[in-house]
């Protein structure tokens, strides 16, 4: 499917292969060196928005350039400029991203004093960024050694002159602000964009949401902002990805709980931006004299039993290293020709949508998938032979922020993250090596075992087993409701899963929890199946 605009005289044509993605309002496209943003529905509102839209911004505003239109004259859009590579800032959050891509907390910070520094030039334009939250900024780095570099987009919902931002992610609006119309008031302002800032700070330092965790008297993250009930507070459980707030000063860990406890809302503090950070050789990093998290880590020893059930080996990613199979060394066997899937051995998997199809793989079931505007199209497929089976799974509804594939030897687990009107839903899809779906759930992150998170799972004989805050849960599909029902609890594990491990299936029922630096081998007594 393929769409034709114009700006001014010249054309643009903008296929499903071209899409950067899919938002609540639109779809964005790449030609060449620039973007379109192309609505569902462009409204009167939004075209005069567009034409009164300040020029000459911080050059890290990724705003509209020209109005674009379709072949009848009409306007559909608008162009900007294209940003290659780039990642949401979400990802900053996210401990084993940030390993992977060598970000540090310095860079972090460096990034944020950029953000600081754009929101404080807008300001002083008389624009405010409204619906400020960690899909709205992005990272780009031209080579893997230069600085993170941030830019705002979607700038089109920016406040300014008569136009109000009549939009906001509720994880980053102030609470202040929760149950105000935003459509016909001008509720947002300077000092949500602050508040919104330090919500990004903060959970891009500690890998939480201010008001993350749990706390038996406000069950919700949202009932938590509504009583000023942040992690600072110290009576809320953390989630196992999150870091000690004592890693931070204690100047930053003093303005954070008057944001955040008391309702202040200003810039970020220049102490703060400028704090020194040190990894520490257990992998954390701090601004403290001394680790916090090292004076309370319990070291495991090379073997022990924990609570009688299950044994735990420690070993070195070296010891270990005969266990781990990468995926990668499977998607090697397959390559993208055009918009054919085609295996090594030259035969087409086949049509798949060029760009736009991930594919993941095992030694012998792959799986791919694309989305083509609302449509979302999944597939199976034999590594060895054969043609690829379509799946009868729910379309992806929103911006898709994570995703991930695991297998056994004859089944498929597909997990998603979203993002819709402000939103974060999760998804978990089982399948057999038939095409069939034995079970799917859809829901808000951690509101059953099965959306806890999105990576991390392993899957053995169709049963997997979730990493959770409170320890492994072994989970099983209801064949008869397609529905996932939890089994068994492993309470005593919930301090053994680190919150960027991967799980792997040992023999024997065993399981492999692999880290960037080792790996721990759990022996259940028995089998961990019912």
């Amino acid at each position: 499917m393929s769409t034709t605009v114009l700006v001014g005289t010249k054309r643009f044509r903008l296929d499903d292969k071209d899409l950067l993605g899919v938002g609540g309002e639109g779809r964005v496209f790449r030609s060449g060196r620039q973007a379109f943003k192309i609505f569902f529905t462009m409204t009167d509102a939004r075209l005069k928005k567009l034409a009164a839209f300040p020029r000459g911004l911080p050059n890290r505003v990724v705003g509209p350039l020209d109005v674009c239109t379709d072949t009848k004259g009409n306007a559909v859009g608008y162009a900007m400029r294209v940003l290659d590579g780039a990642v949401d800032i979400h990802r900053a959050g996210q401990r084993k991203w940030r390993e992977t891509n060598s970000m540090s907390a310095a860079d972090v910070l460096t990034v944020f004093g950029e953000l600081a520094s754009t929101v404080a030039e807008l300001h002083d334009r008389g624009v405010v960024v409204g619906d400020l939250n960690d899909g709205n900024v992005v990272l780009t780095a031209p080579t893997p050694h230069d600085p993170w570099q941030p830019w705002f987009i979607d700038a089109d919902s920016m406040q300014f002159a008569g136009f109000p931002c009549t939009v906001a992610h509720e994880r980053f609006l102030d609470p202040r602000l929760y149950g105000v119309d935003l459509e016909h008031t001008r509720a947002l302002s300077r000092e949500s964009d602050f508040y919104a800032l330090a919500v990004m700070l903060f959970t891009s330092l500690l890998f939480v949401h201010p008001y993350g965790g749990a706390h038996a008297s406000f069950p919700t993250l949202l009932r938590r902002a509504e009583g000023r009930h942040s992690i600072l507070r110290g009576d809320v459980k953390l989630p196992n990805a999150a870091l000690r707030p004592d890693v931070l000063p204690d100047d930053a860990l003093a303005w954070f709980t008057e944001v955040f406890d008391r309702d202040a809302r200003e810039p970020l503090p220049r102490a703060l931006l400028d704090a020194r950070f040190t990894r520490c050789r257990c992998g954390v990093e701090h601004a403290r004299r001394a680790c916090p998290a090292c004076s309370v880590r319990v070291a495991v020893p090379s073997t022990v039993r924990a609570r009688g059930r299950i044994r735990i080996t420690a070993m070195t990613r070296a010891e270990g290293a005969r266990f781990i199979a990468p995926a990668a060394a499977y998607e090697a066997l397959l390559r993208l020709d055009g918009d054919w899937l085609v295996r090594a051995n030259g035969t087409r998997v086949g049509q798949i949508l060029e760009n736009q199809t991930h594919v993941r793989a095992s030694s012998h079931l792959g799986f791919a998938f694309y989305r083509a505007g609302l449509v979302t199209m999944s597939f199976l497929f034999d590594m060895d032979r054969g043609p690829l089976r379509q799946l009868d799974l729910p379309h992806i509804e929103g911006r898709l922020v994570d995703w991930s594939v695991t297998f056994d030897q004859g089944h498929v687990l597909f997990c998603t993250a979203t993002e819709k009107a402000g939103r974060v839903i999760h998804s978990a899809h089982l399948v057999d090596a038939t095409g069939a779906t034995l079970a799917s759930e859809t829901g808000p992150a951690g509101s059953s075992a099965i959306l806890h998170g999105v990576f991390g799972k392993c899957l053995a004989s169709g049963a997997i087993l979730v990493p959770t805050d409170d320890g492994l849960v072994l989970v099983r599909a209801e064949r008869a409701t397609r529905t996932f029902v939890p089994i068994r609890a492993f309470p005593e594990t919930r301090d053994l899963v680190p919150p960027d491990a991967d799980l792997l299936v040992g023999p024997g029922g065993s399981v492999y929890v692999v880290t960037h630096d080792e790996i721990v081998h759990l022996s259940f007594e028995g089998n961990p199946s019912p």
